[in-house]
């Protein structure tokens, strides 16, 4: 299958094929392809495992390596790709299940550059030397009574060199295609990807990695009635990073009071919202949908469920039954988007999920027969809110948006209610928290701490400025800047390397506030420079989760991402546009 495209992407690389070990029948067809490509081949006298293959050629190998897997399609030339300093690129395949074992993440050998070999192996002997059982390249298989733990061919290698690593985006994914399993198809499931791969043997799919990877985020949404108090616990999972946290939201239908929070559990700073989760939920599948920009995403919900719930804050107490309504969406995002979905739900039984899909219009869904209806089918509501400024507030993810509850009307009387999530098309700097991950060499703890720091500079930034006033947005930067970051095990153990790097950006700040003001030119230019001093905290992060030269790329990686977009000239700083 590759020899078709082979020159696309490689033109005139020096190409040698391998052939491990194929049964006789197949072994002059293999090398008669090889000779037209204008490819060099060998044969192994035995056959190896794929891991113990890629261990051997980076050991006795010098400069790059591209290694390439037999079922690809080539669009573009992939020699002039670039990863800065990176020792080893490739598409990240996060952690998933699959075929009835748990998988880690790792960078898939499918399409694998290795940009350094010497450097690379030098990495590896010296983790090696620290660690006995690691093993870079090698598939491992571990079972434990029922459960299975498979860390696939490179998997030790993400694992532990993450912050070596290149993962490709849509620059690189749009250039091939990976066929999985496309050498034999017979091993392919029955789900809209597998068959998508099978139609492409006759013809190939570009920008096939949009459908076929597992999916990396995964929302679901705990929406319902107890009395006269509604209800939304949204949670959140990063499937790549193992990140996860909630958003609460309570309205008091009778007092017209609302509260929201983020948390890990619910928990929020007037209360708590919690579920007990059923075992077993009944699914209507809504389908699976193309996202602009590349990625899918797939719908399903419950509809109704009984369960028990537990909902405290300062006047709305709530412990006993209710029914609620639960919505899922699993993604694979190449690049983040905002997104709209609407909950119908009537007294009289009737009940409608309506998603406003980007790049797919809106899907009308009747939850009563779990069948996609016109829009003609679903009456316009008529919605009026039940709380007023319904809007969660997440300052460490960069995000706000509106998660309410509303009355159907219908002739003036109440007829039902119904939930909306909201969230913009601009919200983008939710790509902040895959920054922070990055920067941290992927030490999650490291992140959140990043990330709390950044979100009360923010805060104080706000307050500073005029931004946000009153006791609420105090009180956030307080309980971020003690309670949460005291329970941060990485801050715990680095917090007096990092203090005093802080402790110098605050001054530093401050200073660069009152030199705006200065009558001298000059004295203003250094507060213009000056005012980015959280930057060394960031690369402090850095180094101590990376090293020096992981701390020298995200200074320079930083300073390019805080400077995408529009940024106030000199003039405009000073003159406080």
């Amino acid at each position: 299958m590759v020899f078709d495209t082979l020159r696309v992407g490689f033109p005139t690389a020096e190409v040698v094929v391998t052939d491990n070990c194929s049964v006789p029948e197949s072994v002059q067809f293999i090398e008669e392809a090889a000779a037209k490509a204008g490819c060099q081949f060998r044969r192994l006298p035995e056959r190896i495992e794929h891991g113990v293959f890629i261990r051997e050629v980076v050991k006795s190998s010098k400069g790059q390596v591209v290694f390439v897997d037999t079922d690809m399609a080539f669009w573009d030339n992939c020699e002039d790709l670039k990863f800065r300093d990176a020792l080893f690129a490739g598409m990240l395949v996060p952690e998933c299940d699959a075929i009835g074992a748990k998988h880690t993440a790792r960078i898939h050998p499918s399409l694998l550059f290795v940009t350094d070999c010497e450097k690379l192996w030098a990495e590896c002997q010296r983790l090696s030397a620290e660690d006995f059982y690691f093993r870079p390249f090698e598939a491992q298989r571990i079972v434990d009574g029922d459960t299975c733990l498979i860390a696939d061919t490179c998997s030790g290698l993400w694992s532990r060199l993450r912050h070596k690593a290149y993962v490709f985006g849509p620059r690189e994914l749009d250039r091939y295609s990976h066929l999985f399993m496309g050498t034999i198809p017979d091993l392919l499931g029955d789900d809209p990807v597998s068959e998508m791969i099978r139609r492409s043997h006759a013809e190939p799919v570009r920008g096939m990695w949009r459908y076929q990877s597992p999916a990396n985020t995964k929302w679901t949404y705990w929406s319902g009635r107890a009395d006269n108090v509604f209800f939304m616990l949204a949670k959140f999972e990063d499937l790549r990073w193992g990140d996860r946290w909630c958003h609460s939201a309570v309205v008091n239908a009778d007092t017209g009071e609302y509260w929201s929070g983020v948390s890990e559990d619910g928990r929020f700073l007037n209360g708590t919202v919690a579920v007990d989760q059923p075992d077993v939920l009944s699914w209507l599948d809504h389908g699976f949908h193309e996202r602009p920009n590349g990625g899918w995403s797939r719908h399903r919900s419950a509809w109704p469920t009984d369960v028990r719930v537990s909902i405290h804050t300062p006047n709305a107490d709530y412990v006993g039954p209710a029914q609620v309504w639960v919505d899922e969406e699993t993604l694979n995002l190449a690049t983040r988007y905002g997104w709209r979905w609407t909950s119908l739900r009537y007294d009289d039984g009737r009940a409608y999920m309506i998603y406003d899909v980007p790049n797919g219009g809106i899907l009308y869904v009747d939850m009563r027969t779990g069948e996609r209806v016109d829009r003609w089918q679903v009456p316009e509501p008529d919605l009026i809110a039940i709380a007023p400024n319904q809007i969660v507030s997440d300052p460490v993810r960069g995000l706000r948006y509106q998660e309410a509850a509303y009355w159907i009307m219908e002739d003036g009387k109440r007829v039902g209610y119904a939930y909306i999530e909201d969230v913009p098309e601009d919200w983008g700097q939710f790509d902040i928290r895959e920054a922070y991950y990055r920067w941290c060499a992927g030490d999650g703890d490291a992140a959140q701490a990043l990330a709390l720091l950044t979100a009360g500079s923010q805060l104080a930034d706000d307050i500073a400025d005029g931004d946000l006033a009153g006791s609420g947005p105090v009180s956030e930067l307080l309980f971020r800047s003690t309670i949460s970051l005291g329970g941060n095990a990485w801050w715990l153990k680095h917090r007096h390397l990092i203090e005093g790097v802080l402790g110098m950006a605050f001054i530093t700040w401050d200073a660069s506030d009152q030199w705006a003001k200065s009558k001298n030119e000059q004295t203003q230019m250094f507060g213009y420079c000056w005012r980015e001093a959280t930057m060394q905290v960031i690369t402090m992060f850095a180094l101590i989760t990376g090293g020096l030269e992981h701390a020298r790329r995200t200074m320079r990686e930083v300073h390019q991402f805080y400077h995408r977009g529009r940024v106030e000239s000199f003039e405009q700083w000073r003159n406080g546009a």
